[in-house]
């Protein structure tokens, strides 16, 4: 399971499923620029041009502070 961990927040790497997930309706998915930036995923489009281009495709886990305090009570 790979973690991207962009401005505070942490993300689960969903690229190789993202299409998978997009159709069930779980979860947000979200484009992960290099530039460390993000944008919601809104159609099927979004994800083959991020999986066309080398963009990875995330789930928002949380916060990294709130996740570290979790693990340490």
């Amino acid at each position: 399971m790979k973690t991207k961990v962009i401005r505070g927040v942490v993300w689960l790497i969903v690229s190789h499923k993202a299409k998978e997930i997009f159709s069930s309706g779980t979860f947000e998915l979200y484009l992960l620029y290099p530039d460390d930036t993000e944008s919601l995923v809104e159609m099927i489009g979004d994800i083959e041009y991020a999986q066309e281009n080398g963009i990875d495709i995330g789930i928002e886990v949380g916060s990294l502070v709130d996740i570290i305090k979790q693990l340490t009570l």
